[in-house]
């Protein structure tokens, strides 16, 4: 059997309501490059922790043996290796390799804090059933006149980067070898927004829906600063569903990612309503 294979078996136990494939496992977490610190029960795994560096990958206890510490000694192990590096801090949810931007709703949350982990604010996931969607529903007041919404093309390159370094810099790179389309809010010729479509759905593989359903995963979205008091990213809202295919009632959901929604955390499945979510660190 694949040494990463029970792996991916606990974290699907562990984590049923956000499936992934195998693949996605290996290639998002990258197990074989980072530290697993590991208990075994019975030749069964019954917990993990994957870690690399200061960041904590992924957490995973099997449903009978928590509640008796072994969360807490795997932790101890990941934060003590960290320390050994002479890593100023543990965090959750960020680094090169991670599937949750901190930590997915539920009593992990008081775990962590319990541990010395503390909020810092930055990003936001937000998710949204599509069963029933009714865009004339949502409550959003209208772009700018002259706002408009098209895919970007080959041509759009160095205006799209250009308004990504303005934006947030540091996704620039990731703008520069995305090959997923892009959905570009576009005012007085120029990018005023720009939202990354992943049409496979993103990481987190749904049940199959029904036939007319389907699924788009949206991140690395955002409005330039000079076009944030404009409400680009809300006008997209309105004016960009209505022309994305796939977008059908009865999807599995939408997740957005990207300061959309300032001051909004980095908590996986946040509620559109209540975005205050935060990831979660702890000084070593």
């Amino acid at each position: 059997m694949d040494t990463c294979y029970p792996y991916y078996e606990l974290y699907l136990r562990c984590f049923p309501e956000f499936p992934v494939t195998y693949r996605t496992f290996l290639q998002t977490l990258r197990p074989e490059r980072g530290q697993i610190f590991a208990q075994w029960d019975r030749g069964a795994l019954a917990g993990y922790a994957l870690a690399h560096g200061s960041s904590m990958a992924m957490l995973c206890v099997e449903e009978s043996h928590r509640r008796q510490g072994m969360g807490n000694w795997l932790m101890a192990q990941a934060e003590a290796a960290a320390c050994r590096q002479s890593e100023p801090r543990m965090s959750l949810g960020q680094g090169a390799h991670y599937l949750f931007q901190g930590v997915p709703e539920g009593p992990a949350v008081d775990f962590f804090r319990e541990r010395g982990y503390r909020a810092q604010w930055s990003s936001v996931n937000m998710s949204l059933s599509l069963g029933g969607f009714s865009l004339e529903k949502l409550d959003i007041p209208p772009g700018p006149e002259g706002l408009s919404y098209r895919f970007a093309e080959a041509g759009d390159r160095e205006a799209l980067l250009a308004a990504v370094k303005e934006a947030k810099s540091t996704w620039t790179s990731i703008f520069e070898t995305c090959q997923d389309p892009v959905l570009l809010a576009v005012l007085e010729g120029e990018i005023a927004g720009f939202l990354i479509l992943d049409p496979e759905g993103g990481h987190f593989s749904a049940p199959p829906p029904p036939p007319e359903g389907g699924q788009h995963r949206l991140r690395g979205g955002g409005p330039r600063p000079a076009g944030a008091g404009r409400r680009p990213a809300d006008g997209g809202s309105r004016g960009g569903l209505a022309q994305i295919p796939g977008l059908h009632p009865g999807g599995a959901a939408v997740y957005l990612a990207g300061e959309l929604v300032r001051q909004a955390g980095l908590f996986h499945h946040v509620s559109p309503v209540d975005g205050r979510k935060e990831s979660l660190s702890v000084h070593l």
